[in-house]
């Protein structure tokens, strides 16, 4: 499609999703109590939104500033949980969990979503697949899609892949597969990024190296370097130009849902980015880190970008106008990406085709996770309020400002674990802390307080794996004193 084309095709799909987010922000405003009483309290009195400069004017929501003021049903649309089909639970950042329904309208594309997926992925069609879900199930999200969402995929197929639900278990995964991967042509393994690497650690240690299986990966719960897919592609024999969606990863999360999938398009760019720091400054800036890269339908699911924050809004069983999940990143329209690849001497002609998945010209959306002191750790979040609550209890509260900053790092050989630097009370001197000794009690309390970061420490024979790193700095350190007194903080 020449350029041309393209932004005339790309002005039709925003001018549609425009049209249709003020239509979507009506309804949720004439149909959901809590939107009504949110707007009210907001000094939003407008019984009607009718322009897309109104919607702008609409006030943002949060987690904390909706979700958690607000019971389940006022926010459900009509205020009631009639003919919503599955209700879910997140673990809230309070350590309460946070409650979600689902009506069948906001699940009825994930199969066929996912059809798309395997069959650029496995080829099932042509070749005996087994799928092994190693996602936390029960009241999880994303196991409990995934898994309805696979079984049906496998239904509408009449059977053409079979999947096995281990869940966050090593030692059943591992028995699935070597017992059964034998008699299939290819294993797809659907999991967290850490949890991958932990998985094939375990099976090293039970004698059975799983890089002999035929294993390809999809990754959902966070953000993972382009270094660790090159890794894993050589460990597992995969020929990214003739499997370029061998491994790929989905964005979503429990508030908004499934935001989009990578795609070879997508891919490729991450790989030409990985490998050229001029482009990748000037497509997503100067981070530091690599964003997860997607496209997505905007009239499926409105974004906005504000201060480096992506904003949603979304028509669901609890919608949602204007939310913050509070993860940083930008949006990129199909003919700028492929402008700014020009300009670096790429020819967009010579990357794979998403023609398989996306006929229009829709554009790309990129995340670097977290900006608000929240971290994913192997499919866990771990949110910053829990940090605070722990650091201000009695052991802490003395010794301690309240000052704290959280960061993730994924090492070399693609361990995770997260940093916890904490500032010290005026007087108390950093020779007398217990760093380690700190660390330990950390992580008791932190289990007791989030439940998934718990359920990732018993999944394992080894929770000190997981064991968060305090480090303790000095009374008015440089990284506190360049920042007003905040208890918060995000270390990059």
């Amino acid at each position: 499609m020449e350029l041309k084309k393209i932004i005339e095709e790309e002005k039709k799909i925003f001018d549609s999703a425009r049209e249709k987010v003020i239509k979507t922000a009506q309804t949720i405003l004439d149909k959901v109590p809590a939107y009504k009483e949110f707007l009210s309290s907001n000094n939003f009195n407008n019984a009607k939104i009718s322009t897309f400069a109104e919607f702008e004017k609409l006030p943002y929501q949060t987690k904390h500033n909706y979700i958690m003021e607000f019971d389940l049903k006022s926010r459900c649309l009509d205020g009631t949980l009639k003919n919503k089909h599955v209700i879910f639970s997140s673990s809230g950042s309070t350590g309460e969990p946070q409650y979600w329904a689902i009506n069948p309208e906001d699940e009825k594309d994930f199969p066929a979503i996912y059809n798309k997926m395997l069959k650029l992925s496995l080829d099932y069609e042509n070749k005996s697949c087994l799928i092994v879900i190693c996602l936390g199930l029960g009241a999880w999200v994303s196991g409990l899609q995934t898994h309805w969402a696979l079984r049906q995929a496998g239904i509408e197929n009449n059977g053409a892949f079979t999947v096995a639900t281990p869940g966050i278990d090593f030692d059943s995964a591992i028995h699935f597969i070597k017992e059964l991967g034998p008699s299939y042509d290819t294993i797809f393994l659907i999991s967290y990024p850490g949890m991958v690497k932990a998985i094939f650690e375990a099976g090293i240690q039970k004698n059975i190296k799983l890089e002999d299986y035929n294993i390809r990966i999809g990754l959902v719960g966070d953000n993972f370097p382009e270094s660790w897919r090159i890794h894993m592609e050589k460990k597992l024999g995969i020929d990214p130009v003739k499997e370029p969606m061998g491994i790929w990863g989905g964005y979503g999360s429990a508030d908004i849902g499934g935001i989009g999938i990578e795609s070879p398009m997508s891919i490729a760019i991450r790989k030409i980015a990985q490998k050229n720091p001029e482009f990748k400054n000037e497509a997503f800036g100067k981070n530091g880190t690599m964003p997860f890269l997607c496209r997505w339908n905007p009239e499926s699911i409105y974004v906005e970008c504000c201060d480096n924050e992506l904003i949603f809004t979304k028509m669901k069983a609890i919608p949602v106008v204007r939310y913050k999940i509070h993860d940083s990143g930008g949006i990129i329209p199909y003919s700028k990406m492929l402008g700014l690849l020009e300009k670096h001497g790429i020819s967009p002609e010579s990357l794979p085709s998403d023609s398989g998945l996306y006929p229009a010209p829709l554009p790309f959306i990129y995340t670097f996770g977290k900006s608000h002191g929240d971290i994913v750790l192997s499919g866990a979040n771990i949110y910053s309020n829990q940090i605070k609550e722990i650091i201000s209890k009695n052991m802490w509260s003395s010794i301690l400002t309240g000052r704290f900053k959280i960061k993730k790092t994924v090492s070399e050989t693609f361990d995770e674990t997260f940093k916890i630097i904490v500032e010290l009370a005026s007087g108390t001197p950093v020779e007398k802390t217990d760093p380690e000794k700190w660390s330990r009690h950390f992580q008791d309390q932190l289990r007791e307080i989030c439940s998934e970061y718990n359920a990732l420490c018993e999944m394992t024979d080894n929770p000190e794996k997981y064991l968060p790193q305090i480090q303790p700095l000095p009374f008015g350190h440089e990284k506190f004193v360049d920042t007003t007194y905040k208890s918060i903080y995000v270390e990059k």
